[in-house]
């Protein structure tokens, strides 16, 4: 950015040598002038006629002015754009690299207000980030008016106490007008503001994708319902996932955990390649059993997605394969027993080249009363 304003001004300096000025049209003196006078039905008349070939009109001239400080202003703009480009591309990779805050896409009113701290937050961080491109650009516009009103001045005629505008000339006044609407139009003032409210809205949605609302015999089952959310970009390796038990019958949230098992089978086509079998969620505490928090009357595990590590030696043999996941999470309560569990599977995809998508299968999430995988791989 630096290097650009240096440039920049630059340019504004040596545009203040740009095409020399023609002479101005020569003046005539009064003895230069024959004057007629004769006495006629109105008075006293006087005529001039000018028998000096004056070279130069004044239209011309002023013409010449015109388009001497309309080439100098090319300049200006010409320097500006890559400046002004440059500050515009700075706030968009200031603003990816910010981690998009979270919102749940759900109708429980009692988690609409999930992440919010994270999305102030971050809000206040894109308000940081515009802020001081805010700055720079003022200072670029600043620099490029003052440029130009410097050259128009430097080239006006001698201005009478009563002459308007910036320079008096209102030929190169009204060049100045045009430059100020173009110089705001490509800085853009005006959509900065809008842009910055477009990037305050950036959020990565989790969508409840299911609920044991409404399903036989489940709210009676846990005393409340399991809730499950599934979002992220599809295009990147790896999905959020959140779990969420709510207790309906007043027991306490630190009487019920949450738990999961997962199966991985490598396919290629319709092929299973390998089948590693049912396992525990990885966690850093007991395996299958996924860090908690409670947030109102929700037990929440926030972060129960399956994961690959790309980077690993052994991903590469996972070229042009898919993975299928079966999962299967549940809600147990203090003594270990089983309430109620929701089976669901995510797809994953690597690319020739070792690129990483995924999806959520369109086998829609169900309502499992037996959670038999669950209860053997935690209790084997």
């Amino acid at each position: 950015m630096r290097s650009a304003l240096v440039l920049l001004l630059a340019v504004f300096v040596s545009g203040c040598h740009l095409n020399q000025m023609p002479p101005a049209p020569s003046s005539v003196s009064a003895d230069d002038v024959p004057i007629q006078a004769h006495l006629g039905e109105g008075g006293l008349r006087a005529t001039a006629t000018v028998d000096q070939d004056v070279g130069l009109t004044y239209g011309t001239y002023s013409r010449a002015r015109s388009d001497q400080l309309a080439d100098s202003i090319g300049a200006i703009m010409a320097s500006t754009l890559p400046a002004v480009r440059e500050i515009y591309s700075d706030i968009d990779a200031a603003v990816a690299a910010l981690r998009p805050p979270e919102t749940l896409s759900t109708v429980e009113v009692g988690l609409r207000d999930w992440g919010k701290p994270e999305r102030l937050v971050f809000q206040e961080h894109v308000d940081e980030v515009y802020a001081g491109a805010a700055v720079q650009l003022d200072s670029i516009y600043d620099l490029a008016m003052a440029t130009a009103t410097s050259r128009a001045l430097g080239i006006a005629s001698v201005r009478s106490p009563l002459d308007r505008g910036v320079t008096g000339d209102p030929a190169l006044d009204d060049v100045l007008v045009a430059f100020e609407e173009s110089m705001r139009g490509m800085v853009g003032f005006d959509q900065l503001d809008d842009l910055r409210t477009e990037d305050r809205g950036i959020r990565t949605e989790v969508i409840q994708v299911f609920t044991s609302f409404g399903a036989e015999e489940a709210e009676e089952a846990m005393g409340g319902r399991l809730l499950l959310f599934v979002g992220g970009d599809e295009t990147f390796g790896r999905p959020r996932c959140i779990l969420a038990f709510r207790s309906d019958d007043g027991t306490p949230l630190s009487e019920r955990h949450l738990a999961q098992v997962m199966r991985h089978r490598i396919m290629r086509g319709n092929t299973v390649v390998q089948d590693l079998g049912w396992r525990a969620l990885p966690t850093g505490g007991v395996p299958g059993v996924p860090s908690t928090r409670e947030y109102g009357s929700y037990l929440l595990a926030e972060s129960v997605e399956p994961i690959f590590d790309t980077e690993a030696p052994s991903f590469a043999q996972l070229a042009s394969m898919r993975i299928l996941v079966d999962i299967q999470s549940g809600v147990f309560d203090a003594s270990g027993a089983f309430l109620g569990a929701v089976d669901w599977r995510v797809i994953f995809y690597v690319s020739s080249r070792g690129d990483l998508t995924w999806e959520l299968s369109t086998i829609d999430p169900r309502w499992d009363p037996y959670g038999t995988e669950l209860q053997r791989v935690l209790k084997g």
